[in-house]
């Protein structure tokens, strides 16, 4: 006997469910609607509203769901039912259109796949209000340019050695003069932008200050509902409140981070502040000793001709017989005379850290500055934790001494030289003794109190120079540099000069520079005066290059021959 099937509706449980409108999310046409460029902005940028999860601050645009925080909606990225949504977007939705041309009318079109991507969650920072606070920051750049400057995220990546002292609100103040001085260097810095840059910063600055006093009054007010009404709408709601101020300080920190860093890498570009007696455009001839040559020699044939120069490459080059007694003697002189004035003699290092080479006001980054060290192998080189070869006879390696260094006022001033290698990159093709890559060299450095002091040191040390060169009855002369010649870390630059005859122009052989405190507040080279850190003031130089006074004083009128004071005899140490 048949009987009828009693509970024949079972099956149809996931049917019901497909027809609730309780749960009910957008369809996949509606969602296509959604994620055009005008419409999505919109729900990425929602109002707060204390009525949905998260105060739909937190929404993904391809499944039409709201979340509670941003950790969830980024868990929800990783998960099947998100991909599988960006899987079925992929196809265009079905249209009238296209069922009219199914019909007949038009012709046929096949169904095309796009590509699919998930949200930016990199959104702009909304206040209590819902209002977008950073959209006009969303560009600052948060790409490492600087060795010497590290901050937020990349000081966990590296290790931050010194934090430079750069007022650049102090320096902003004078604007007009700074920009005077960037014009007498023939400087192409964009002083408005390091301004812009400054006041994007200052303003996030201040956005965050406004924000942590904010959540500390909810904070206050919060204690005491908790106390008393613990469960209440008000409470709740400012719990909500407090989430989202957390939030935003929390979003804030990159682009603060990102804006401080745009503003001081610009910052750190710009150059010392000038001496008031450089001069504008023609250098200012102090001294001149006897009158120039007049023949037409070349140093390298000479050289050859005495078999005292072998010279392959600017890169590679012997010096031989008296050429090796002269460049020797040179030295020793020049050490035995500093000692007589009280100079202290140096041990440096031959390698340095590229935040000292920034320091000291050079690229880092350029391989015509200093020579780099690094793995050939290693595609992933941090550029600015790199070893640079600069020689014991440099800046660069007085400061790896000094940076960071603090030292007694009573030992100042501090006059030290050393005697040892400088290797300078030659960008020159013409191979001479001129443009060589590696010098031997007597580099003068000196520390004083205060900037009147660094003048009597360097009328000093100028005499010193004067004195020297005096003494070997060559020409050369005294000269200030003019503003457009100097380095962005020299305030002004006393020169030696001779003259060579195989170039018809005049070669700096010796150079003193003033730098002011613009190398030790970037590298916090303090003094302690009554309970307070000050900068003190540097003079720096190369008293004397010896490839460079050799290949001069091969082209004098006379032949060459070894000077007396530089004779093995004379030898001192």
């Amino acid at each position: 006997m048949t009987y009828k099937r009693k509970k024949y509706h079972v099956g149809d449980t996931h049917l019901k469910k497909r027809w609730r409108v309780r749960n009910r999310k957008k369809d996949l046409d509606q969602i296509d609607t959604d994620i055009k460029e005008e419409n999505a902005d919109k729900l990425l940028n929602q109002q707060v509203d204390l009525d949905l999860p998260g105060a739909a601050q937190h929404y993904c645009l391809h499944c039409a769901r709201y979340f509670i925080n941003d950790h969830s909606l980024q868990d929800h990225f990783k998960t099947k039912v998100h991909k599988r949504r960006l899987k079925a977007l992929e196809l265009e939705p079905y249209t009238v259109e296209e069922a009219e041309r199914a019909a007949g009318q038009g012709s046929f079109k096949p169904a095309v796949k796009r590509k699919i991507v998930t949200q930016n969650t990199e959104k702009s920072v909304t206040d209590q209000d819902g209002d977008a606070v950073l959209e006009e920051y969303s560009k600052v750049s948060q790409v490492r340019h600087s060795a010497l400057f590290v901050n937020g995220v990349k000081a966990t990546e590296q290790f931050v050695y010194v934090t430079p002292n750069v007022d650049i609100s102090e320096q902003l103040k004078h604007k007009d003069v700074a920009q005077e001085q960037l014009n007498k260097r023939k400087s192409q810095i964009n002083l408005d932008k390091i301004d812009n840059l400054w006041s994007v910063y200052e303003e996030l600055k201040t956005r965050k200050l406004d924000y942590e006093k904010k959540k500390a009054e909810i904070s206050r007010d919060l204690g005491k509902l908790i106390k008393n009404e613990p469960d209440s709408e008000i409470t709740q709601k400012l719990k909500i409140h407090i989430d989202l101020i957390k939030e935003n300080i929390r979003k804030l920190k990159v682009p603060l981070w990102s804006a401080e860093e745009a503003a001081m890498v610009e910052a750190l570009k710009l150059p010392a502040r000038l001496h008031s007696k450089t001069p504008d455009v023609n250098p200012k001839i102090l001294y001149t000793h006897l009158s120039p040559p007049k023949n037409t020699k070349n140093h390298l044939k000479i050289g050859q001709e005495k078999n005292i120069i072998k010279l392959i490459k600017n890169e590679n080059y012997y010096l031989t017989g008296d050429a090796a007694i002269f460049e020797l003697g040179a030295k020793f002189r020049f050490t035995s005379i500093l000692k007589k004035n009280k100079f202290i003699q140096f041990s440096n290092p031959d390698f340095v850290k590229s935040l000292i080479v920034e320091g000291c006001g050079k690229d880092h980054t350029d391989p015509d500055s200093t020579f780099i060290l690094h793995h050939n192998e290693e595609s992933n080189v941090n550029k600015d934790s790199r070893l640079h070869l600069t020689g014991a006879a440099t800046l660069c390696s007085f400061l790896a001494y000094h940076t960071k260094n603090v030292i007694y006022p009573k030992v100042l001033p501090l006059k030290y030289f050393t005697m040892g290698r400088q290797y300078i990159p030659s960008a020159h093709k013409e191979d001479s003794l001129f443009h060589v890559s590696q010098s031997s060299v007597i580099e003068l450095f000196g520390v004083t109190k205060t900037a009147s002091d660094l003048d009597n040191t360097l009328e000093e040390m100028t005499d010193i120079l004067k004195n020297f060169y005096s003494e070997l009855g060559f020409h050369f002369r005294l000269s200030i540099i003019p503003a457009d010649k100097l380095k962005i870390w020299e305030s002004l630059r006393v020169a030696v000069e001779m003259y060579s005859t195989s170039l018809d122009s005049y070669i700096e052989v010796g150079n003193l520079s003033l730098s002011g405190d613009f190398i030790p507040k970037r590298l916090m080279f303090t003094f302690v005066e009554n309970k307070e850190n000050k900068f003190p003031y540097l003079l720096s130089g190369t008293a004397l290059n010896v490839p460079k006074f050799l290949a001069c004083v091969l082209e004098q009128d006379q032949d060459f021959e070894i000077p007396d004071m530089f004779r093995v005899e004379k030898w001192t140490l």
